[in-house]
């Protein structure tokens, strides 16, 4: 499934596209949902986005009888939203990260991430060594939303210093995540 935010114009158009050409190519069936999301209108774009994406998601999920969506969240990703909740003075859900299974509320799907233990430096290698073909979201590289300055900024600077700190947040996650669990 692949859900046009419409953000990028003539990009967006290209993605969706290219999701479309990839499963013809793979003999997949394709299901897209356009959503609308209105620039400067207040509050924040990347967290909108990501409430209607997974609105589009659930519900091509609940019209198709779908019951598992995966996604491509990585350790990155994974890390990035452990140190931005810890920020924010999260508590210890927060500091869980994502998890790699969740139950969407309300709705009985099942939302998974396979990769979260897969650094993005691995997969876009895996990805040409094997030469498949991939896009990437230039708004990921705009250092006005604030998860593309840490990922631009903040996470490299972390890493020269901490090497291999993401994999170490990522098994934080999966502690704190089994602590949650055992006291829950």
């Amino acid at each position: 499934a692949h859900v046009n935010h419409g953000l990028r114009g003539k990009e967006s158009e290209d993605d969706q596209k290219f999701v479309r050409q990839t499963a013809r190519n793979l003999g997949w069936r394709a299901l897209f949902r356009r959503i609308s999301l209105a620039r400067g209108a207040g509050g924040n774009l990347e967290e909108k986005a990501r409430v209607k994406r997974y609105e589009a998601l659930i519900s091509l999920a609940r019209e198709q009888k779908i019951h598992t969506i995966f996604t491509a969240h990585n350790l990155d990703d994974q890390a990035e939203t452990i140190l931005m909740n810890f920020l924010r003075g999260s508590g210890i859900s927060g500091l869980a990260g994502m998890p790699a299974i969740r139950v969407w509320p309300g709705s009985g799907t099942k939302i998974c991430r396979p990769f979260l233990n897969v650094s993005k430096e691995d997969i876009k290698g895996y990805l040409k060594e094997k030469k498949v073909p991939f896009r990437m979201d230039r708004m990921n590289e705009d250092q006005k939303f604030l998860r593309s300055s840490f990922r631009k900024k903040i996470a490299p600077w972390i890493e020269e210093r901490f090497p291999g700190f993401k994999r170490r947040l990522g098994h934080f996650s999966d502690i704190v995540r089994e602590e949650e669990t055992f006291w829950g």
